[in-house]
């Protein structure tokens, strides 16, 4: 059996680095997660999938994690893509309770990486915030900054207790500007009542049914 020497570790089929450790950025976390830079609230009114056509003023990446390793493995690309849109979102790499720790760090590294480095293209990026369990709560919010426009999901948050444990949190470790929120309306009048200023934005098959309902 042959094994990769360590100065080959990188190299693969095609020159592509799924590592993307050829440019690393700052970090004053302990896991080196990149720290990305605030942003002025959003005033953004329809977001889509980013693999989806249609007009938008912003792009945001809650699909299946599957279609995300085609972003991280092409950063700069897609980057360039997406430089027309008012608001980019970061990729949002799945944290679930059951995954190994190790794999959830690597997805907020991943996450934050991609934020960054398109930031640093010049794109207006805000971070998607995601967290499992308790447990996540000690690396899930590195990288954001504090007083700047987060996004987050309702989308699949079917456990509330775990949702607003970890929304709260969110409240405490980012002390967010602004939330946009995307996702169904099941949390809605609850996430009001914190008195944070939020934008709300439907999934979109929230929007298909209600274009069809309307028509």
């Amino acid at each position: 059996m042959n094994f990769r020497s360590s100065h080959r570790l990188n190299s693969k089929v095609g020159g592509q680095n799924h590592l993307n450790d050829d440019v690393l950025f700052e970090s004053g976390n302990r896991w080196g997660v990149p720290e990305m830079g605030a942003i002025q609230k959003s005033f953004i009114k329809s977001m889509k999938p980013f693999s989806h056509k249609g007009e938008s003023e912003g792009v945001h990446f809650f699909v299946e994690d599957f279609t995300l390793n085609r972003v991280w493995n092409r950063v700069n690309f897609y980057g360039e893509k997406f430089k027309d849109f008012d608001l980019v979102l970061t990729p949002d790499f799945s944290l679930f309770t059951d995954m190994p720790l190790s794999l959830q760090i690597f997805n907020t590294y991943r996450n934050r990486y991609i934020g960054r480095a398109w930031q640093e293209m010049g794109l207006n990026v805000a971070p998607s915030v995601t967290w499992s369990d308790e447990r996540s709560f000690e690396f899930c919010f590195d990288g954001i900054p504090k007083n700047s426009v987060v996004a987050i999901s309702t989308q699949g948050a079917k456990d509330r207790e775990r949702f607003f444990a970890g929304f709260e949190e969110v409240l405490k470790s980012c002390t967010p500007a602004q939330i946009l929120v995307y996702g169904t309306s099941r949390y809605v009048s609850e996430i009001e009542s914190f008195g944070v200023d939020c934008l709300f934005f439907q999934t979109h098959l929230e929007q298909k049914r209600k274009s069809n309902f309307l028509n």
